[in-house]
């Protein structure tokens, strides 16, 4: 039997962090069990999962085109209820026979091995159906029961059911040179993909090696290469100025499932900073820039930290400058509540609880921290 590569890819909006890599697997497994159950016979077949901010992708270099054909039995009701004393076929028999697509005569009378009865039997040979079409028929289906947190849809007046966690804009679904034909939340699938929003451009995504075809178009397709690219880049730019890079791995999984195309680069922010805690620093950067601190040779927090962009730019120290800009707003807040709250004693601030009700008939806030 003949086997064709089997591609899908469907382009969304930027979706939360996190998402992508569920929603890829949770695909992927829904079309592996699509398969076997239509009995399409899967063997040492390639598969490659990939997901990006705007896209998830499924990719099988060989998948059959046809399910295999088969004899299917089929069994009917027992040979008292289908036939009557006189030997010929009842009302039961002719009805079960119409409704299977076949005559009474395609039955014989056999026993299912347990030697108490015998039943109307016919074993009918079935010819294979074309994968492109149990497909074409399911994949709606298989989008739309793929769990996400929210759902949302984004037509005016669209009053279908096809929601989706972002925007779908486009779909790539091919086996071999025949496009899988169905639509879904108002787009039809075809061949065409686009590449990094900027940077790629649009085309017809490869159908033998779509991870090659997207990193010309500016897009590490697969998650676990974006992070293996931010984690080395990152350790570049440190060895350069005797740095070291704050491990936070949670930090750079974060980072890749926001970019299609990161660039490590290293920016500074105010040396006056660093009398704040390092946790402050690390938080800040962390939950308001998604920015990773560095360590200086002797294991003291540095000014100097990395951000990671979603292009290649042309003036790098532009890119550098504006997140030094933000991050040392952010410092500056930071900085004005470090300084501000040691002005006032925890006692003093436990006396403006005291006209706060703890609860009625209980007191004040101020009495339950006395009690406390």
């Amino acid at each position: 039997m003949s086997k064709q590569p089997l591609l899908i890819e469907i382009g969304i909006e930027e979706i939360p962090a996190g998402l992508a890599e569920k929603l890829q697997d949770n695909m992927a497994a829904a079309v592996e069990t699509l398969l076997k159950n239509h009995a399409v016979e899967l063997g040492d077949e390639t598969w490659t999962h990939a997901c990006t901010p705007r896209r998830i992708l499924l990719h099988i270099n060989a998948c059959p085109a046809k399910q295999a054909d088969c004899d299917e039995t089929i069994w009917g009701p027992p040979e008292k209820v289908a036939f009557d004393a006189d030997g010929k076929p009842t009302k039961a028999a002719i009805g079960f026979a119409n409704k299977s697509g076949l005559s009474v005569d395609d039955f014989r009378l056999a026993d299912k091995g347990d030697g108490k009865a015998r039943y109307m039997q016919a074993v009918v040979h079935r010819s294979g159906r074309n994968v492109v079409d149990i497909l074409a028929e399911a994949m709606p289906d298989i989008l739309r029961k793929l769990p996400s947190p929210k759902q949302m849809k984004w037509n005016d007046g669209d009053t279908r059911d096809d929601a989706f966690i972002r925007p779908v804009r486009w779909i790539v679904a091919r086996l071999g040179d025949a496009v899988i034909p169905f639509e879904y939340a108002g787009v039809k699938s075809g061949k065409i993909s686009r590449g990094h929003r900027i940077a790629g451009s649009t085309g017809e995504l490869d159908l033998h090696d779509p991870i090659v075809w997207l990193a010309e178009q500016k897009v590490m397709a697969k998650r676990e290469e974006r992070i293996g690219h931010i984690n080395r880049a990152m350790q570049v730019l440190c060895q350069a100025e005797g740095l070291k890079v704050v491990a936070d791995e949670e930090l750079v999984a974060e980072v890749a499932d926001l970019t299609e195309w990161p660039v490590p680069l290293l920016a500074t922010f105010g040396e006056d900073y660093l009398r704040l805690p390092e946790e402050a620093i690390r938080i800040t950067l962390k939950a308001h820039q998604r920015c990773f601190v560095t360590h200086d040779k002797s294991g003291n927090i540095s000014n100097k930290f990395i951000a990671v962009a979603n292009i290649e730019s042309k003036d790098v120290s532009k890119v550098a400058e504006g997140n030094a800009r933000v991050v040392n707003a952010r410092l500056a807040d930071a900085a004005f509540y470090f300084d501000r709250d040691p002005s006032e004693t925890l006692d003093a601030r436990v006396e403006k609880l005291n006209g706060v009700t703890f609860q009625e008939g209980l007191g004040m806030l101020s009495d339950q921290v006395r009690r406390m």
